[in-house]
């Protein structure tokens, strides 16, 4: 089922328990946080824990919609689901992105785990794909 929002393509697979999220273009900051207020909607509604996030014609979020991501989006997506699902975010990204991402990180490691969620980074959408489905 597809679904368009304001800024982004939603693609639901609820077979898969999946949620794609493509943005187009760059957005603005209230633009993107709709986005995000509208996935959580989704998960809400179709119990989806896979998440792909294809940000790469968008570019990256400004460190305060990247703040706001991790503390106000992140934290409720386990909320929404049923016990016993875990999130897991696929981040498609430009690979200057991917390496700017991999060189913050402290060993190399794009897969981030947390209580509430695994998240991780990629270039290519097949191996986002894969590594979504793989649990």
């Amino acid at each position: 089922m597809a679904i368009v929002a304001d800024s982004a393509h939603f693609l639901v697979r609820p077979e898969q328990q999946l949620l794609e999220v493509t943005w187009q273009a760059p957005v603005s900051s209230p633009e993107l946080r709709s986005t995000y207020r509208s996935v959580l909607e989704q998960v809400t509604q179709q119990h989806i824990f896979r998440l792909l996030f294809d940000a790469r014609r968008r570019g990256r979020a400004s460190s305060a919609d990247e703040l706001w991501v991790a503390n106000e989006f992140m934290p409720l997506l386990p909320a929404r689901l049923p016990p016993g699902l875990r999130p897991r975010l696929a981040y498609l990204v430009a690979p200057v992105f991917y390496e700017s991402v991999r060189a913050e990180t402290h060993n190399g490691d794009m897969v981030t785990e947390s209580e509430l969620l695994t998240l991780n980074h990629f270039t290519d959408s097949l191996s986002a794909r894969q590594w979504l489905l793989s649990e």
